[in-house]
């Protein structure tokens, strides 16, 4: 029986638990961290997989971009993309030696556009443009690098944002949640029948933005 795998899970939250509780009854080992302090993936011992699901707790909240502040925008724009800078910097060390996956989790909204939520969306964007970039050049070391889309609503909990895009025909299928579908997703993405899919995106969010 295979080895249970080992996933360092950057996030914060319920997000981060409701995955890591998916993860577990999976069978997987997944140790939580928060990108927002200081970590040290080297003393986690070897890991399979990095999976990124944080984002700043405003980034779901409408805002007018002609009325944001520079430091506003600097948090929820700017500032997570120097998390995962590091993100992948850590990524780097740990999985160069044995390979492994790197999964980045974002809204599907965030690739067809928001009324304000651009801000998050420009962070969304900036971090899968750096997926594919970074899945291109780390191929030949067998890591793999792909970004999920999900419901915008699912990472940004309760917010004021309709993150549903509202007046869209109702579909058949299930709304996704995080314990019970995404987290089964990102298990299956790190089994070998997932190893030649590497630098796309994956939409997994029950149709409602059918993004490229």
């Amino acid at each position: 029986m295979e080895d249970a795998k080992h996933i360092a899970l950057f996030g914060a939250g319920p997000v981060a638990s409701e995955l890591a509780e998916g993860l577990e009854a999976g069978g997987a080992r997944v140790t939580v961290i928060d990108p927002s302090a200081a970590y040290d993936l080297a003393a986690l011992g070897p890991v399979d997989a990095l999976i990124w699901a944080w984002i700043d707790p405003r980034a779901g909240k409408p805002a007018r971009i002609h009325k944001m502040s520079a430091d506003h925008w600097a948090a929820i724009a700017e500032e997570p993309l120097h998390h995962i800078l590091a993100f992948f910097k850590a990524g780097y060390h740990a999985l160069r030696e044995r390979g492994g996956a790197v999964i980045l989790i974002e809204p599907s909204l965030a690739m067809t556009g928001a009324a304000g939520l651009v801000a998050w969306a420009t962070v969304a964007e900036g971090q899968r443009s750096i997926a594919k970039a970074v899945a291109r050049k780390w191929g030949p070391l067998g890591i793999t690098v792909n970004s999920l889309a999900v419901p915008g609503a699912l990472l940004a909990g309760a917010g004021d944002a309709d993150l549903e895009r509202p007046g869209l025909p109702a579909m058949s299928l299930a709304a996704p949640d995080l314990r019970h579908s995404i987290a089964p997703l990102i298990a299956s993405l790190l089994t070998p029948a997932w190893r030649s899919v590497t630098g796309t995106t994956i939409s997994a969010d029950g149709g409602r933005w059918m993004t490229p």
